[in-house]
């Protein structure tokens, strides 16, 4: 590839989950060679107003998990009997 050229991408659909847990942090899978395949209808599908309410309880919960984070940090600071010193 010459330099300036544009490299090649391709456009397909493809599965990304992402999700955090306190045993294991951050996890991502995502994959663009999926046979994914939607096998009947839509359970159901949120009003605006329950997107709202979804997104302000995802921000809730995860200002609750980032504060438990930082009291967890805060336990092992300096002082706490384990620091490297």
């Amino acid at each position: 590839m010459a330099l300036g050229e544009t490299p090649p991408t391709t456009l397909r659909k493809s599965l990304y989950l992402e999700w955090y847990s306190n045993l294991n942090g951050r996890v991502v899978i995502q994959d663009t060679r999926l046979g994914v395949k939607r096998i009947g209808e839509r359970g159901f599908e949120l009003t605006q107003q329950q997107w709202r309410d979804q997104a302000k309880q995802n921000r809730e919960e995860i200002y609750f998990f980032l504060g438990q984070v930082g009291d967890a940090i805060g336990n092992h600071g300096p002082g706490s009997g384990l620091d490297a010193d």
